[in-house]
């Protein structure tokens, strides 16, 4: 690209028949250039660069044209010409070469994209349309055909801006050959433009500066192809497929809804016609385009909530699976209870069918079916060998996704399914079987990791009962330890006093203790005093039920003295005398608890300043007004507010804005008691509760003093801010107020002050 920008300064340095050749070495230095950049990177789709090869290539036809009629016959090029046939040919030949590389990058349909690219496209197609197409067909001096093929120029502009633009907003990465695309459509549009001006104006001389546009077009044409990214241009996108309104995009499509009610204001400034059905056709086409663009938002955001949902669904049936294998017995119950959670998690899919297969790879039993057709499985044993293309995958633990014609028809007869998933399972590093799901529906991506988890949750389960098997069926402790080395899980056998006579390697992993650092003490002795007697009972309870499915969570002491949480699953196994004792599965869910905690914590605090939410003040409310059982005391609320929140905003930016914010919670903490509560309700809203208050005339001390703290200065990145705030006071008069009564009142109280003067109560 340096070498071109260097050209096109000698290129004005010429004049003359010099200038004129050089003019077309640019066209051909572009064709060149795609063809060497095709050959070198290789691009995966050829159809889009070979399509854009011609429209330079027609191009190049239009500027030789005219060098004929210049400077072989002499003659000034008539108007329209064959040059301008090949100019406009070239137009939509470029459209259609930059709607195949967004088609390449993204196959599926993008409306979103498209609607993006119409309504900027719009937006400047009415001042297009006003400014040179109105002209050009009201000029008398014209024919018909003149007019047609002037007006067709800014036309066939708006068509190559309109795809451009649906390139460059396609979902993917900007790489340097789409922004070098990019930039050399943008320069071309704006070229024509001027040129389309100049002409109307007579201003317009051949070698002029308006022709650097063209040439610096053609430089970029041929410089793209040649960087390596070319290829990523017609690749299918790694990014998730979402369109999402992103600041700058949002920015530029307000722009271009403004151009028309623009385009007036300069017509009313001007005292120039309105072209008023121009105004109100390219008003309606943006207020559609923009209301399309407002339900397919409104239609992804119920995409995204019933996703939600769905996976909130997948969650409680994997927890409930998790439960029931818990307490199965065998390889029969657990792989009933895995064919059944399948179904459940795509209960929402056309004939859902899922098969377990059990064995070796080379001989696998059908273990258990559930869902549609389920007894119309012709085959009850099968082999991997059926599927040669996928053995290595699953032998390796990986699920394998099987779209259109079934290929499983092998493995479980007759199917008829279009879509299905291989999910292996692999117990004790060894491959022990297939979970298989078919579907007539296309199974969603977010079904692979549910079902990832369920595969899981069956490897753990038949591992648990593969170990209880080599429990009931070998006697030595030593064969026993190297069985359950591998479980993540704790295990421990406990005597009927709760005395611990066997422990699990994994203990060192969870609780922290090495070889035998819990035989001989009491299951008791390492429980949290609060679980004590809630253990006591689980035990007891489960004492006498073989195969219980009861769970219970627990707090077990590590040797460093820290807490750990537990989930425990008791089996009675006292009257094999294999065993003597009752197994205790216990599985370290402390991550679980830690997120359920954070979630309640982000449920009832506010983010920014991690003070309590709306919902947590009103029930300390309820609790301080339930409490307060002395007449001669208020419960009370102090509602504050920022005066000029927003200017604060305005100038220093959002940022300084939120520092502010947690500036003020801060500062409100410390200056209030500990029995008080400061909460956060949203903007610039905060509110204090005073519990227990003598009379409204130490309220009013309390807001004073609150206020002048807040008068003190904030540091905000080197900068003092001050603030003025607003105090609303709102206290039970009674002990019959509801926490709803207080938080009215202190809300029909706290909006009179920012009416009057700031900095009040």
């Amino acid at each position: 690209m340096t070498l071109g920008v260097g050209i096109l300064v000698v290129y004005f340095l010429l004049d003359g028949v010099a200038q004129a050749i050089l003019y077309q070495t640019f066209g051909t230095a572009a064709l060149i250039g795609i063809g060497v950049g095709i050959r070198r990177n290789r691009p995966s789709q050829l159809l889009p660069w070979l399509v854009f090869a011609t429209a330079v290539l027609l191009q190049l036809a239009g500027d030789l044209t005219y060098f004929f009629y210049e400077n072989y016959l002499h003659v000034l090029a008539p108007f329209p010409s064959a040059a301008d046939a090949f100019y406009l040919s070239s137009f939509p030949t470029f459209a259609t070469a930059l709607f195949l590389m967004a088609r390449a990058r993204v196959p599926q349909r993008d409306w979103e994209s498209v609607i993006d690219a119409v309504i900027i496209a719009s937006g400047v197609g009415v001042l297009t349309w006003i400014y040179l197409v109105v002209p050009y067909a009201d000029d008398p001096a014209l024919t018909i055909v003149e007019r047609t093929a002037s007006i067709a120029y800014p036309l066939m502009d708006l068509v190559i801006l309109t795809a451009a633009l649906r390139l460059a907003v396609t979902p993917g990465s900007r790489v340097p050959s789409l922004n070098l695309l990019g930039l050399s459509f943008i320069v071309y549009f704006v070229t024509d433009i001027c040129y389309a001006v100049m002409l109307l104006e007579g201003t317009y001389r051949s070698g002029s500066l308006i022709d650097a546009g063209w040439l610096f077009a053609a430089v970029l044409w041929g410089t793209a192809p040649l960087h390596p990214s070319m290829r990523k241009l017609t690749e299918r996108s790694s990014t998730r497929f979402q369109v999402s309104l992103s600041t700058p995009r949002l920015m530029l499509l307000a722009g271009a809804s403004l151009l028309v009610p623009g385009v007036m204001g300069v017509q009313i400034v001007r005292s120039q016609p309105l072209h008023g059905p121009i105004v109100a056709s390219g008003s309606a086409l943006l207020f559609l385009l923009v209301l399309t663009r407002m339900f397919g938002l409104m239609k992804d955001l119920s995409g995204t909530v019933d996703k939600y949902r769905q996976a909130i669904g997948r969650e409680r049936t994997l927890r409930r699976t998790g439960a029931k294998l818990g307490g199965a017995q065998d390889r029969g119950d657990i792989y009933a209870v895995a064919v059944d959670a399948s179904v459940q998690l795509t209960a929402d899919m056309q004939n859902t069918r899922a098969t377990v297969w059990g064995g070796a790879e080379h001989d696998l039993a059908l273990g258990a079916a559930a869902g549609h057709d389920a007894n119309s499985i012709t085959n009850i044993h099968a082999s991997l060998t059926e599927f040669p293309s996928s053995t290595t995958e699953l032998l390796a633990g990986r699920a394998v996704r099987v779209e259109g014609a079934f290929a499983v028809e092998k493995l479980v007869g007759g199917t008829g399914k279009e879509n299905g998933l291989i999910v292996p399972l692999i117990v004790l590093d060894q491959f022990a079987g297939v979970l298989v799901v078919e579907t007539d529906s296309i199974l969603p991506d977010e079904l692979g990791g549910a079902f990832d988890t369920l595969a899981s949750q069956v490897e753990l389960s038949l591992e648990s009962v593969a170990l209880t098997q080599d429990l009931l069926e070998r006697k030595s402790d030593a064969r026993f330890r190297s069985l359950v080395q591998s479980s993540s899980d704790v295990i421990l056998i406990i005597d009927p006093d709760a005395t611990i006579h066997y422990q699990s390697p994994t203990v060192a992993k969870i609780l922290g203790f090495e070889d035998d650092g819990l035989i001989g003490t009491r299951i008791m002795d390492w429980l949290h005093p609060d679980d004590r007697e809630g253990a006591v009972a689980y035990i007891a309870e489960s004492m006498g039920r073989s195969g219980a499915v009861l769970t219970s969570e627990w707090r077990l002491k590590r040797s460093d003295d820290s807490w750990v949480q537990v989930e425990v699953t008791c089996n009675d196994l006292l009257l094999d005398p294999n065993v003597s004792g009752v197994v205790l599965t216990i599985r370290d869910i402390s991550e679980r608890r830690a997120f359920e905690e954070e979630l309640t914590r982000l449920a009832f605090h506010d983010p920014l300043t991690a003070l309590p939410n709306r919902a947590l003040f009103k029930d300390r409310v309820e609790h301080a007004i339930a409490r307060n059982e002395r007449p001669g005391e208020l419960v009370t609320v102090l509602f504050l507010d920022i005066d000029d929140f927003k200017s604060i905003n305005d100038t220093l930016g959002h940022l300084s804005g939120d520092l502010l914010l947690q500036a003020v919670g801060e500062r409100l903490t410390q200056i209030m008691r500990p029995a008080d509560t400061v909460a956060r309700f949203g903007g610039d809203e905060f509110a204090v509760l005073l519990e227990t208050s003598k009379s409204l005339e130490a309220v009013n001390d309390v807001a004073e003093r609150i206020l002048s703290e807040l008068r003190l200065p904030f540091t905000l990145a080197s900068t003092d801010v001050f603030v003025n705030a607003s105090v609303g006071v709102a206290s039970t008069n009674s002990l019959q107020m509801t926490a709803d009564e207080v938080l009215h009142d202190r809300m029909s109280q706290c909006m009179r002050p920012k009416e009057e003067e700031r900095t009040t109560v």
